[in-house]
């Protein structure tokens, strides 16, 4: 005999609801309307008195336990019962429905898609077609957001609304940005917010990444720091995105930029900078011998000029020289990171991956650079890139091309190549007489940093006059 249609989406697969017990499942359109005995060891699902209310209850309570059952019995989160609680809770609590949808991402196992959990909750009211979804998603970035690409097909998007903030399409923040914004769009226009899916998420963000390749304008968008015309821009990396312009004639703090930047994961806020700082406070915490000074304060401002080959910054020292914390507050100054020394990454595709993604590439307590490490390092500071096999293809390759500037430490040289030791700055640190509590280090240098950042900025409009 012919098996007709699955009622969801499982069946088909002949998976089945066994982490409750059958005396404990009922469907919950059912629950509040059968007679039942009321007494201490029956079902807490069928103790409702208000159906509009309790239903809503015992939906949340079957849907809360197959949640914490799903690891061990997956084949619960395909139930016809599970389904149309879920779907009840989405139609009347879209709240709850939203805690319930991040608390499933989390606990299901691995091969059950949170798209496909979508699709089978999903109520009569809300539109099952998911090109439509992403129709919507669509319409709405390009009313909140101007789209454009830069020079190497990277796409983007600078949202209209201060402030002003610029995603790349592909990244993970465009992601999270675009689905709370149709959520939120959902609740000014109707009352009620709905989620999108995964799946029409990515299929917005495939034809966003065509409208801005074919259709939009081709422009730069920017990472830390730019240059237009005689001025230099740094963003600060605030939540503002506020930015600082300098010239020859000064520096100043817009609280709008007129160019895009866009920022990783990764990227820290710089310390907003004092006006007349004092800069000499930075060898409180940098231990670099007075007669380098210099050198060391040229390599910080040339990280800020990104139409220049960099030079290499080698700091090296005996144990206990403060090589590592000197490293960190330098970074400090010019490009704040989530991570502010890193180890070296084990390929030179992890090492260009990592710097498109970071401005400052800073690398710590190095013993030994193999050849093509030092030769990608060399390729990084004055410009180049990186080709690889695109995944799951045959024709087609990724380029990663981006120019860094470069800080490393280690407490004997590491630059062999020549090619790389004619760029590099080499510092060496003595030794530390007196010791401070790193806590206290820490604490004065957040105390100083605005004061000292400020007056980098000064050097750098005097040096540029």
């Amino acid at each position: 005999a012919e098996k007709s249609a699955p009622d969801d989406l499982w069946e088909q697969e002949n998976l089945s609801w066994r982490g409750l017990e059958q005396n404990e499942v009922h469907d919950v359109h059912q629950v509040h309307h059968d007679e039942v005995d009321s007494g201490p060891g029956d079902d807490p699902l069928a103790m409702a008195t208000d159906p509009a209310t309790d239903d809503l209850s015992a939906a949340l309570v079957l849907v809360e336990r197959v949640i914490g059952q799903c690891q061990e019995q997956p084949g619960a989160l395909a139930s016809k019962d599970f389904c149309e609680a879920l779907r009840l809770i989405r139609t009347d609590s879209p709240e709850e429905w939203m805690r319930l949808r991040v608390a499933i991402r989390k606990a299901k196992p691995n091969g059950v898609l949170l798209s496909d959990i979508d699709d089978a909750t999903r109520p009569p009211s809300e539109s099952s077609d998911e090109s439509s979804i992403a129709d919507e998603l669509v319409a709405l970035t390009q009313a909140m957001a101007s789209l454009f690409h830069a020079q190497d097909g990277t796409c983007f998007a600078t949202l209209l609304a201060q402030p002003r903030k610029t995603y790349r399409i592909d990244s993970k923040a465009f992601v999270e940005w675009l689905g709370y914004a149709y959520y939120a769009h959902g609740i000014a226009t109707t009352g009620s917010g709905r989620a999108a899916s995964d799946q029409a998420i990515r299929n917005a963000r495939n034809v966003l990444i065509g409208i801005a390749t074919h259709e939009a304008p081709e422009q730069e968008a920017y990472l830390r720091a730019a240059r237009q015309g005689d001025s230099y821009f740094l963003d600060l990396g605030s939540d503002d995105w506020s930015v600082i312009e300098v010239n020859r004639n000064g520096w100043h703090h817009w609280s709008a930029s007129p160019l895009p930047f866009w920022r990783s994961a990764s990227v820290r806020p710089l310390p907003v900078p004092v006006a007349g700082g004092d800069l000499a406070k930075l060898w409180e915490y940098a231990n670099i011998p007075p007669e380098v000074r210099p050198l060391v304060l040229a390599w910080m401002l040339e990280t800020w000029r990104p139409e220049t080959p960099f030079p290499v910054l080698e700091l090296v020292g005996s144990h206990g020289s403060a090589k590592s914390s000197t490293q960190a507050r330098i970074r400090q100054c010019v490009d704040p990171n989530a991570v502010d020394l890193r180890s070296c990454p084990s390929s030179v595709e992890d090492l260009f991956v990592s710097a498109g993604a970071n401005w400052l590439a800073s690398y710590n307590n190095l013993s030994h650079l193999t050849p093509k490490t030092q030769d990608a390092l060399c390729n990084l500071a004055t410009g180049g890139g990186y080709a690889a096999r695109t995944l799951y293809t045959n024709g087609d390759a990724t380029l990663i091309e981006c120019k860094r500037p470069v800080v490393l430490n280690g407490i004997v040289p590491t630059v062999t190549a020549q090619d790389l030791a004619d760029r590099v700055i080499h510092i060496e640190l003595p030794a530390i007489a007196t010791y401070r509590q790193e806590s206290d280090i820490a604490s004065a240098f957040e105390r100083d940093a605005p004061g000292i950042v400020g007056g980098l900025f000064d050097l750098f409009a005097a040096t540029l006059a």
